[in-house]
């Protein structure tokens, strides 16, 4: 079922009076048309159903002559080749990475990718609702306030079920999380470092591994790997993971060294196992006050200013959803925060100004011939806009939860230390940097601990200014001919405004180099262009 947005209920009514108040509404849900064939060819591609494990090269040849002469070829409609095997029948389905006796062993051999599709997917819908005010104002001036209201809801997005889980040892009672949370809080501390490296051994971690995999080796830890205890073993191995709180990596490590029980932390199977699901949300809610100038005396304009806020789980234009994961499948909310398409204010003009010159205007009203052409028909235009920074996240280099997505860093609520300031850093090259003070921000985050996970996109970047100008001359040559000469310029002044800070894979600000936190290396709008042209109309 589907609603036209043109057919929406809603009203339009005028306020008794002088009748130059008008009052609009409405509301109606709009039901989105998905990319299925964008979804069908992510199945098809990812499927298992036709895959064989026999295989015979065809066309063989330093050239196509060569190819086609050593490509075999059916010697009737049913008759294959002399000599070459009868293709082996495909199993349905294909079962990858399982062993004779039925055990998986893709996750040790470094599968990483999985893809599937919710076989109860959803037709994702808005609803939408609108409320406004027009009213006529003295001077040819007219004021629309309207606000304007969109909940998505049952948005496609991708998600990994295979994602990090908890698991406990029966004989301490202790859990994988949390014991590797205890020793990454260990290795924070500020004395660790100047110490002699030795961990505290967690229980989780001598008991699992020593019971389930070491013995495989001929011994325990200290035996085959000369370490004093597993932990130690697993520290000194992975210690950057260990220390960013990078607990799905570490994990990983000892289930490809066949270090641990098949399916501990993670799917025996693959990495990241995919699939397309109706697990995302937004809401989005804007005021937008419109001053508008009708044509007169030569001017004309339209002055716009918004406030909104843009929320979500995932942030992905539409029939975009192989761009971005939901965080956490047990829970939806962790991820949510402002979407990275977030302008909380955004400020635009655009206005045309027929200058006051030649016959019939302010000046040189009785311009005639040479005069008139060379004062009159004059006119300037341009487009101004203006906007505060989009949202972005901080990165931690780490994955707590799963391989999809790298976890943001946890933010210790000093809000002084990461106050925005654009300037050239002495101490970087003179390199251009966001933070008033670039140490200060990186250290007001931390990596996290155990399957925590850090506040999404809880900072916005720099300002957004832009202007373009266009200076018209018309001349009217005869009766059926019109000349017209433009000179624009796209952003006139040459002002340049400053891209995003991200320095991090998957379009983060990776706090964990603070070398290169907070550096700005690119802007968001090009340099000055300016064009000039003359036309002629007959």
């Amino acid at each position: 079922m589907a609603y036209n947005p043109a057919a929406t209920s809603g009203f339009l009514g005028r306020l008794l009076g002088d009748r130059k108040t008008v009052i609009r509404a409405g509301t109606g849900i709009v039901f989105d048309h998905p990319g299925t064939e964008a979804i069908n060819f992510e199945q098809n591609r990812n499927s298992y159903l036709f895959d064989s494990q026999t295989t015979t090269t065809y066309g063989i040849g330093e050239t196509s002559k060569e190819a086609l002469a050593n490509d075999p070829k059916f010697e009737s409609i049913t008759g294959f080749p002399a000599g070459l095997a009868t293709p082996q029948q495909p199993t349905n389905p294909f079962t990858p990475f399982v062993d004779s006796t039925g055990n998986a062993y893709g996750e040790s051999t470094g599968a990483t990718f999985n893809y599937a599709i919710d076989p109860h997917l959803k037709t994702p819908y808005n609803i939408i609702f609108t409320f406004g005010i027009q009213r006529e104002l003295p001077g040819k001036f007219q004021l629309d306030l309207n606000y304007f209201g969109r909940l998505g809801r049952r948005l496609l997005i991708q998600a990994d079920p295979g994602q990090t889980l908890d698991f406990t040892d029966p004989q301490s009672g202790h859990t994988l999380v949390g014991d590797f949370a205890a020793l990454s809080s260990e290795v924070r501390q500020p004395g660790f470092a100047s110490g002699n490296g030795l961990v505290t051994p967690q229980p989780f971690i001598e008991n699992e591994v020593n019971a389930s995999a070491i013995p495989n080796y001929g011994g325990n830890c200290t035996q085959v790997f000369g370490e004093p205890n597993c932990t130690q073993f697993v520290y000194d191995n992975v210690a950057g993971l260990v220390t960013r709180g990078d607990l799905s990596d570490t994990y990983a490590f000892l289930n490809e060294n066949a270090l641990l029980a098949s399916g501990i932390g993670l799917s025996p199977q693959f990495d990241t196992n995919v699939y397309v699901t109706n697990q995302s949300y937004s809401s989005y809610n804007s005021l937008l006050a419109t001053l508008h100038r009708k044509y007169g005396n030569g001017l004309q304009f339209d002055l716009n200013y918004t406030y909104s806020h843009s929320i979500d789980n995932a942030s992905v234009g539409a029939n975009s959803f192989f761009s971005d994961f939901v965080c956490d499948i047990t829970n939806l909310k962790v991820c949510k925060g402002d979407s990275d398409f977030d302008l909380r204010h955004s400020i635009s003009m655009i206005g045309l100004y027929e200058l006051p010159f030649g016959r019939g205007k302010t000046f040189g009203g009785t311009a005639s011939g040479v005069l008139n052409q060379i004062i009159g028909g004059w006119s300037i235009s341009g487009i101004e806009s203006w906007h505060t920074g989009f949202a972005f996240r901080t990165g931690a280099n780490a994955f707590p939860i799963g391989f999809a997505t790298v976890s943001p860093g946890i933010f210790n609520g000093d809000t002084h230390a990461i106050r925005a300031g654009i300037h050239n850093d002495p101490n970087n090259g003179n390199a251009v940097q966001f933070f008033a003070d670039p140490a200060a921000a990186a250290g007001s985050f931390s990596g996290p601990l155990g399957l925590e996970m850090g506040s999404r996109n809880n900072l916005h970047g720099p300002h957004f200014s832009n202007t373009d100008l266009s200076l018209i001359k018309n001349f009217q040559l005869k009766e059926q001919f019109h000349l017209e000469f433009y000179a624009q310029a796209f952003n006139a002044f040459n002002h340049p405004s400053f891209a995003l800070p991200l320095n991090g894979a998957g379009g983060v600000a990776d706090f964990t180099t603070p070398s290169s936190f907070g550096v700005i290396t690119s802007t968001a709008n090009a340099p000055r262009v300016m064009q000039f042209g003359l036309s002629l109309e007959f």
